[in-house]
């Protein structure tokens, strides 16, 4: 199998130039690629039919984890949930970062692969709204700040439940995939993921 670099492929007409670039280096290789890994975008597909249509026989096969990652993006981008959730870890992050409790700010989630990564953001976010009781009365100092930290963060409880649902079996079982392939028992095992 073989990978290509992201940033090649964002060079415009890339997917016109990869074929003649393989035509032209591949058959000095000690080897040849039954099929190439990609990230779910069009570029490499383009070139690798472009290829095939001059006689190989590639394959590209789609990468675990950006597939389900779009599969997030999907169900999840036009959520007007998310963009209030996005915007309030972000607004979390600010008021807590350079105080005592900066251990409590979220994860870095890079925005141009933030469905990549978004399960752990919201598994934070999950984990800190279950410390941070609402309707107390009377706080310690420390939670008082902390809760005042909290942005929108509880008004996105709703959406942090419904991910966390649905990401927790996908993830699952594309741990299981990864670390041990397509085998009889792995179907198995994932068929019995909650």
């Amino acid at each position: 199998m073989f990978s290509v670099s992201p940033p090649l492929l964002r060079n415009p007409g890339m997917a016109k130039r990869l074929p003649n670039f393989y035509a032209k280096y591949l058959p000095k290789w000690d080897f040849f690629p039954a099929a190439f890994l990609k990230d779910g975008g069009t570029d490499l597909e383009k070139a690798i039919r472009l290829l095939n249509e001059q006689g190989t026989s590639l394959e590209c096969i789609d990468d675990l984890s950006h597939m389900v990652a779009n599969l997030f993006k999907h169900e999840y981008a036009e959520d007007p949930l998310f963009n209030t959730f996005i915007t309030a870890c972000g607004q979390v992050s600010k008021k807590l970062k350079q105080t005592i409790l900066a251990c409590l700010a979220p994860p870095k989630v890079s925005f141009k692969a933030r469905f990549m990564n978004l399960h752990r953001l919201v598994e934070w976010a999950d984990k800190l709204l279950k410390h941070v009781p609402q309707n107390q009365a009377e706080d310690a100092p420390m939670l008082a700040k902390l809760r005042a930290s909290l942005d929108q963060l509880p008004e996105c409880e709703p959406f942090i439940k419904r991910f966390l649902r649905d990401a927790k079996s996908m993830l699952a079982c594309q741990k299981i995939l990864k670390q041990e392939g397509v085998e009889p028992c792995n179907l198995r095992a994932m068929s019995e993921v909650d």
